[in-house]
């Protein structure tokens, strides 16, 4: 019966030790609260929309004034409420890192680590922007079957 109980005790330990290892260690990495400062949006972004027009469509596959055309069809959907701890990623933001990612190829890592977010939220981001970009512009858009 001892045996047993101590069995018991070990396997509870145990479960309780794996259950800590996944605890996050941050709510936001704090390499990511530079964002503004590194952030391929902040940076390239901003640099190739105002001045070099062959360089932006290289990167996102359309024109300054189509990226604006389609951020304004989409701004209201994608933007977050506000939070107290933290800044969310703007309606911009979004739509950048989801159209450099589909237009390169990239990994989602990879696309994360330009646009300094963590992985998991690289990934919402691109598929709720996905999401909405279908249900905004399928409409309009998209020819349905006949």
């Amino acid at each position: 019966m001892e045996r047993q109980r101590k069995i018991a005790a070990l396997k509870l330990l145990i479960i309780l030790k794996r259950r800590r290892a996944f605890l996050r260690k941050y709510w936001v990495r704090p390499t990511w609260t530079e964002r503004a400062d590194d952030s391929e949006f902040f940076t390239a972004m901003k640099h190739v929309k105002n001045g070099d027009e062959s360089l932006f469509y290289m990167y996102y596959r359309m024109s300054p004034d189509t990226f604006d055309m389609l951020h304004g069809l989409v701004r209201k959907e994608l933007t977050k409420d506000k939070c107290p701890s933290r800044e969310p990623i703007s309606s911009g933001e979004r739509l950048a890192l989801t159209l450099r990612f589909l237009s390169s190829g990239m990994l989602v890592r990879d696309a994360a680590m330009a646009f300094r977010v963590g992985i998991e939220t690289a990934r919402n981001v691109i598929s709720e922007t996905c999401t909405v970009l279908w249900e905004v512009l399928s409409p309009g858009y998209m020819k349905g079957c006949s």
